[in-house]
């Protein structure tokens, strides 16, 4: 009779603990599959925040540009997507394989890559605006905004207060975002225009080296 009721305790106590090991599986697995729902909704959601941003005003004038045959210096393809978002087109892409010869008579040959991308998917501050931008070996040379609609008018004497030498960053302080810009070149060789609407005239204002070097009027 003991034996008996030794052999109905054990397997209850057996049942007992397959019971609760089987809860704590199921609470176990339940609770990672709520982990891995959250995570993958957290990188949907960032996946679609990037795919959703939109090219800014302040996010270009974030961008460096570079020396305009090697493109040192100049910010990064993927660093510029992460600046303007990454519905960008692609306007051309071309390789050009260039030969130089050293100082000790060696001949070097070495292939650059050239590549535009363009944006129009843009926030109030570009509104109307394409925004281009050129990668040499994948590091910007040149930007630009063409089109903006929200760009300043000038009045005749403030356009006259402008003289040759005047600085670049001067020059947009006084008179306002353009409604063209290109900037291109590396710092120690580089080139900027700025256009903008005088009256029902159109002003370009050209700089080399961040200092006014042309103004033109018609």
């Amino acid at each position: 009779m003991k034996k008996t009721i030794t052999i109905a305790t054990a397997l209850l106590a057996t049942l007992t603990l397959t019971a609760c090991g089987s809860k704590s599986s199921d609470k176990a697995k339940s609770s990672s599959s709520v982990k891995t729902e959250k995570t993958s909704s957290s990188k949907a959601s960032s996946s679609s925040m990037k795919s959703d941003k939109k090219a800014s005003l302040t996010e270009f004038d974030k961008i460096t540009t570079g020396n305009e045959k090697t493109g040192m210096g100049g910010t990064s393809e993927a660093k510029v997507k992460e600046y303007l978002g990454s519905k960008a087109e692609k306007v051309s892409s071309t390789t050009t394989a260039n030969t130089n010869v050293s100082s000790d008579s060696k001949t070097e040959s070495k292939s650059e890559k050239k590549t535009i991308l363009s944006w129009t998917d843009v926030d109030s501050s570009l509104k109307g605006a394409t925004v281009q931008v050129e990668f040499v070996n994948k590091k910007a040379v040149s930007k630009s905004f063409t089109g903006l609609t929200k760009g300043a008018k000038l009045t005749q004497a403030k356009y006259d207060k402008v003289k040759k030498g005047d600085m670049y960053d001067t020059v947009k302080k006084d008179l306002g975002t353009p409604m063209d810009e290109t900037v291109t070149g590396s710092e120690k060789d580089s080139h900027q225009t700025l256009k903008y609407t005088v009256d029902a005239k159109n002003a370009t204002l050209k700089f080399k080296d961040m200092k006014l070097t042309e103004k033109t009027l018609a």
